[in-house]
Parts: structure tokens; sequence; C-alpha cells
């Protein structure tokens, strides 16, 4: 889980550029995608520690 957590981190700084290069309605698209993004990698990581957990107490 370390491993993901790190290429999640690597994912947030390397978007920066994005948020404080561009202006207009290219940003708010980069925005938009990135939100997406985040949203599916945090169900993805919850659901995954969620498996773990279940497998580790049997």
């Amino acid at each position: 889980m370390a491993g993901s957590s790190i290429i999640f981190v690597l994912f947030l700084v390397s978007q920066m550029g994005a948020f404080t290069s561009w202006r207009g309605w290219p940003q708010y698209i980069v925005i938009a995608v990135d939100i997406v993004i985040i949203v599916v990698y945090l169900n993805l990581f919850f659901s995954i520690n969620k498996r773990i957990n279940f497998y580790r107490k049997l």
C-alpha cells in the first residue's frame, strides 16, 4: 500500500504545474480531470484496503 500512496502523491505533485501555469478554460478541464482521477483512485484505494483487511482476519 505504501507504493500506491507514493504514486498518488507524485501524481498530485506533477499536476501542480498545470494548476499554476495554465489560465482560462484549459485549467478548468485539467482540474476537473484531476478531481475525477483522485476520486477514482481513492475509491480503489479504500476498496483494496477493505479487501486486504478482510483477508487478514481469516
